[in-house]
């Protein structure tokens, strides 16, 4: 989510987090609550396509297809306005968390990044805020948000050494198909 940022600090960008898949979608954890979401990788979608559907809809499709064959599942989304004054969910935004809720195995999140507080701090909370649906709302979550240490200190790094220009999100990937989404390159 950082890199795809850097990488595009003019535009507005957004992107899928995906966990290993859980067995269903009521299961809970130990204390009867929702089960814990670890999310195991980030996939970006748009910088300048944001709302072309045919684009989405070729996005997610192809997303849910390498999602199943790795046993992965969508657990969360990611938005940052090109906007710095926007960080609230806007109409696009709750239509396609209502599509990846409907078709998810568990719970979807919606991760909102204030651009004005974009970068980690050693201190502090993330820079973005959770939300979650709720009687068909979006809510903010209130849930506990850990971000590994070792995830941010990778991010940094990466960016420190300039490897956010190597990102490939689906806008560079539909201009020129040998480019992979997947980016599996980016961080070894």
């Amino acid at each position: 989510m950082l890199l795809h940022g850097a990488k595009y600090p003019h535009c507005a960008v957004n992107g899928l987090f995906v966990q290993k898949k859980t067995k269903s979608k009521n299961n809970q954890n130990e204390n009867g609550g929702s089960p814990a979401i670890q999310i195991v990788d980030c996939i970006p979608l748009f910088h300048i396509n944001m709302t072309l559907l045919p684009m989405l809809e070729l996005a997610l499709h192809q997303i849910e297809a390498y999602c199943k064959e790795e046993n992965l599942a969508i657990c969360g989304y990611y938005h940052m306005h090109s906007n710095l004054r926007d960080e609230k969910p806007d109409a696009f935004i709750y239509k396609l968390m209502e599509r990846l809720e409907e078709n998810s195995d568990g719970k979807t999140l919606l991760f909102m990044v204030d651009n004005n507080k974009l970068g980690f701090e050693e201190e502090g909370p993330p820079p973005f805020t959770v939300y979650e649906f709720r009687d068909g709302k979006l809510v903010t979550c209130n849930s506990s948000m850990k971000v590994e240490e070792s995830a941010v200190e990778t991010a940094i790094t990466a960016i420190e050494d300039k490897k956010h220009y190597q990102l490939v999100d689906f806008d560079n990937h539909l201009d020129n198909i040998s480019l992979d989404w997947r980016n599996l390159s980016i961080l070894s």
